[in-house]
């Protein structure tokens, strides 16, 4: 099961990674999901636009990842072990990696072994090295960008801020702005009694700053069985509007902001 990929601008980025699926199983009403670290691990690296046939695997231990920030090219004179890469540079991929699958999918508590925190790969072409590193300790998943900047170099990436399942819930409380240059971070709870799903980012049309723009999010409050589209700046995270629906609106998975 491959559930997400990234694009650079000359290429894409598959993890092929061994979680399977088992549509059979699932129809049967047994476990549909389920991890098999003997499959094996392995990275594809395709230059875009051209034939199947020209990916190359490169082969990494076992692990796991739902989601990814981002992916760029890095230049050859900049790519990790350069002088052995010959010229051939390097792929950077930001995703949220977990040791392996979590194959509950029934809202229980996910065991800390298995929680999912934000990491980076470097993927030297020249040499086919993976270097993995972990780049916060905290969980966190369904990262988001500026859009503008896929496939692109980017500092900025927003993360939901883990607060544990909670009656079945996403387990999600607010939002983490991770500084990918720097290595800061920040995070915005909406509150007491409060859970929400993915942002999405909007970006300001008078900004041409990468932040310049706004997080919009669903917040549920679980008190008054109700939500809120809640708007924070992008840069500072600060609430900036809040707007009160009649009723509960159920969370989905990914969003796209039109103008």
């Amino acid at each position: 099961m491959m559930h997400d990929f990234v694009i650079t601008e000359t290429k894409v980025v598959i993890f092929d990674l061994p979680a399977v699926m088992d549509v059979q199983a699932l129809i049967d009403g047994g476990t549909g999901f389920y991890w098999d670290a003997d499959r094996g691990a392995r990275i594809g690296v395709l230059e875009r636009g051209a034939p199947g046939s020209t990916i190359r695997w490169i082969d990494v231990d076992p692990f796991w990842v739902f989601h990814f920030l981002n992916a760029h090219d890095v230049a050859p004179d900049d790519a990790p072990n350069a002088g052995a890469g010959a010229g051939a540079g390097a792929i950077e991929v930001v995703g949220c990696r977990s040791s392996q699958l979590n194959a509950s999918f029934d809202g229980s508590e996910v065991p800390p072994e298995v929680r999912p925190m934000l990491h980076r790969w470097r993927i030297d072409l020249g040499t086919g090295a993976v270097v993995d590193e972990q780049l916060d300790d905290r969980p966190t998943d369904f990262p988001r960008i500026n859009e503008a900047y896929a496939g692109l170099a980017n500092r900025y990436g927003y993360g939901g801020h883990s607060a544990g399942f909670v009656d079945g819930e996403p387990p999600f409380d607010g939002v983490t702005r991770f500084d990918l240059q720097t290595g800061a971070t920040a995070t915005h709870r909406y509150g007491p009694g409060q859970v929400c799903g993915e942002s999405v980012f909007a970006a300001d049309p008078a900004s041409t700053a990468e932040d310049g723009g706004w997080l919009l999010n669903f917040v549920h409050d679980l008190a008054e069985d109700r939500s809120d589209v809640v708007v924070l700046d992008a840069g500072t995270l600060d609430e900036v509007a809040r707007v009160h629906l009649p009723r509960r609106v159920p969370f989905g998975f990914h969003g796209s902001f039109l103008p």
